[in-house]
């Protein structure tokens, strides 16, 4: 090839090159300036309205009303990327007296709802409907539900992929967080007590699923229940003072329970158990510490095989500190008592 020949090829590929990358810095600048904020109730005086003006990408601002008064509304969000925020002194608070539900996410993904108060509604506080992808953090959900058994501070339907982070749900009727049919979702550093009638957290046909660092303590029933589920990972929470049980894995597979602290549960009414594993298979439950349960530390019950329960701390509970009822695999367990005989080091 000669000089020429080679200089124009050369050109003509810079001449390309460079409108490629030009019109790349085009679309990000058409996305990034496109993007709007919306301040409420300064531009608007609902967030409900604000979300209806919003595009997808746009950012919703919520200050708390000056004159102290909560936002009375029902807001549903169907539009991928919008960024809910409360800002501001106070935290804005929305009171449901009369409403079903608060927050609804439904059809769409990678929303974020951040930094508010959400009370008092008949269904749920915030609800997750078929949605994908999206952040709720640092709320605070209180005194929800009543409407159904189904009701939750915190409901995920058909929903996966998303991040529950940093939020206090508590004083719930029914469940603090409740998941159904979800994959892949993480539910982290949340704090879950005095959920009224039923579980602080309860997964149910839901796979693949991180539930770490968590607090939940005094909810009426279970601290964290796990139905016909797999591949769940239960780290480092924290399940105390629950009216019967603190961790259950129930028809549920694949599983692991590392270094949870499940003490004090059980009434002295009903069952008092600090982990149980029924009629579920091939979980690992390692490295927890149960102790002064109303009745069993860890209890694995019949129908129960190929768990490795290992290395555990389990004193001080009120009939045996391990039971397993289906011969299950324990090495390293420091207990007092157990039945059978000989699962203590």
């Amino acid at each position: 090839m000669s000089a020429s020949k080679r200089n124009s090829f050369f050109l003509i590929a810079i001449v390309f090159t460079t409108l490629f990358f030009l019109t790349i810095l085009t679309v990000i600048g058409i996305i990034i300036f496109n993007e709007k904020t919306i301040v409420v109730p300064d531009e608007e005086d609902t967030i409900s309205g604000a979300v209806g003006m919003a595009d997808p990408g746009d950012i919703i601002l919520v200050n708390a009303k000056e004159d102290g008064t909560p936002y009375e509304e029902e807001v549903m969000i169907n539009k991928e990327n919008i960024k809910l925020i409360g800002t501001g002194k106070e935290q804005p608070e929305l009171d449901g007296t009369g409403f079903l539900n608060g927050i609804t996410i439904e059809d769409t993904s990678r929303v974020l709802v951040k930094n508010f108060m959400i009370r008092d509604y008949s269904g749920e506080g915030i609800f997750l409907d078929n949605s994908t992808k999206n952040m709720i953090i640092e709320n605070i959900v209180i005194g929800n539900g009543g409407d159904s058994s189904l009701n939750a501070g915190i409901r995920l339907m058909d929903a996966d992929e998303n991040i529950i982070k940093k939020n206090k749900i508590n004083d719930n009727v029914e469940h603090g967080i409740r998941s159904f049919n979800s994959t892949s979702n993480m539910i982290k550093e949340n704090t879950v007590n005095g959920n009224i009638n039923q579980e602080g957290i309860h997964l149910i046909l839901s796979n693949n699923d991180m539930i770490t660092d968590n607090i939940i303590n005094v909810n009426d029933f279970i601290g964290i229940l796990i139905e016909d589920s797999s591949n769940i990972k239960i780290k480092r929470n924290t399940a105390n003072n629950n009216g019967e049980f603190g961790i259950v894995l129930f028809e549920s597979n694949d599983s692991l329970v590392y270094r949870n602290i499940a003490n004090n549960n059980g009434d002295g009414i009903g069952d008092g158990n600090g982990i149980t594993i029924n009629e579920s298979n091939r979980n690992a439950i390692i490295k927890n510490s149960t102790n002064l349960n109303s009745i069993v530390g860890i209890d694995l019950e019949d129908g129960s095989i190929d768990n490795d329960v290992f290395f555990n701390k389990a004193f001080s509970n009120g009939m045996f500190d391990i039971i397993d009822e289906d011969g299950n695999n324990h090495k390293g367990n420091e207990c007092n008592t157990s039945n059978p005989p000989g699962l203590c080091n």
